[in-house]
């Protein structure tokens, strides 16, 4: 039942969007991981909204709502939209016999892929071999784009982080003492913290995290502001380092940036919420408070009657069609494009024999138990 629902509802999402050919005129193509040949769903185990999202078919229905929404915009404007969807998971002969359909294929002009990783390098050679814009919305890997010049990699890279604090923290003062805070499964994003400094002569210590007590590990000096950037994960450590910390605050002058997925630790309370100077990353961010957001939230529970959240994808969906349908008839240049993204900030920058990578990381702030992303 499942499998003929989901179906029907992207075949008769598809119809609506089948237009003739003419110059102003676009053909997306959608791989989305739909999961349509998986095995029925036990409903007895669901006890939440959150156990639907969990199923694989339901983990990209946000995205795909929030792209149906999108494409609606073009329903009575100059501009014609034809649009295929297909189901691709992780199945490499799958994804092969619809690159393989030239029916299919031969008018596509732009292929939107959150689809798994793992087979987004057959698609990428077979955009770049068809001169297709093929867009990744959500991996950090820099293979896909670096040498293909069809990618647009909306995930910015480790080192446009490092010099987002570089121009937004550390410039606004020279006493500044950095420490990378790790533990040893953190070589990779330690190592690129460290090429940055070095190639910007950027002083820097490093910290190992639960090798002896907080003042013995981490190199923190009462005379200067420490920049310290935490790269761990570690529940356990997350939360015996920060109740460590918060103790200690008063004696030592300390701004800290950690990854984002800290903010699903249950166990995280007010001590760690009211330090001072508290900073994280994140790919996408919405203000609750801005009007489109409120509009976009009400039009989509009205739609859907499901919740519209960063979780489900559900503006990342939007954003994405929209800009790049968009920027697609605007000839691929930026400066015509005159949607902004709600939970997106585009900044692009190609590599030298490659595609289109966001340069825009997004900093944001937590003061008085408010977020606000830094300007």
């Amino acid at each position: 039942m499942k499998k003929g629902f989901l179906t029907i509802l992207i075949y008769l999402s598809c119809g609506i969007f089948a237009f003739s050919q003419t110059q102003k005129e676009i053909t997306v193509l959608f791989l989305l991981p739909i999961h349509l040949d998986e095995s029925a769903v036990d409903i007895a185990t669901i006890e939440t909204d959150f156990d639907i999202y969990e199923i694989p078919s339901f983990e990209m229905m946000g995205f795909w709502e929030g792209a149906k929404l999108a494409l609606q915009t073009y329903e009575d404007s100059e501009h014609q939209v034809n649009v295929i969807v297909r189901d691709v998971t992780t199945d490499e002969k799958k994804l092969t016999e619809i690159l393989k359909n030239y029916q299919l294929m031969k008018d596509v002009d732009l292929i939107i892929g959150p689809f798994y990783g793992s087979l987004f390098p057959i698609a990428a050679k077979y955009a770049e071999d068809h001169k297709i814009t093929i867009i990744n919305p959500f991996t950090s890997r820099t293979d896909f784009v670096s040498q293909n010049s069809s990618v647009y990699k909306l995930i910015p890279s480790l080192s446009s982080i490092a010099k987002t604090i570089h121009e937004k923290i550390l410039s606004l003062s020279q006493n500044n003492h950095v420490v990378l805070w790790y533990d040893a499964n953190d070589t990779v994003v330690m190592t690129a913290y460290e090429n940055y400094f070095k190639e910007q002569n950027i002083p820097y210590s490093l910290a190992q995290v639960g090798q002896g007590s907080l003042v013995e590990t981490l190199p923190l000096r009462s005379d200067k502001q420490n920049v310290v950037i935490a790269l761990y994960n570690n529940q356990t450590h997350v939360i015996n380092q920060m109740r460590l910390l918060s103790g200690i605050e008063s004696s030592y002058p300390v701004t800290l940036i950690f990854p984002e997925s800290w903010l699903n630790i249950s166990s995280l309370d007010v001590d760690f919420y009211s330090l001072k100077n508290l900073f994280y990353f994140t790919n996408y961010f919405i203000e609750n408070d801005n009007q489109s957001i409120v509009d976009y939230r009400f039009h989509y529970v009205e739609t859907y009657q499901s919740p519209c959240q960063l979780e489900r994808f559900s503006f990342q969906g939007y954003d994405i069609t929209k800009y790049f349908i968009d920027l697609y008839f605007a000839g691929f240049n930026e400066k015509m494009v005159t949607y902004f993204p709600m939970s997106y900030k585009f900044k692009f920058k190609q590599w030298t024999k490659g595609g289109f990578e966001n340069d825009k990381a997004r900093l944001i702030q937590i003061q008085d138990f408010e977020r606000k992303e830094v300007e």
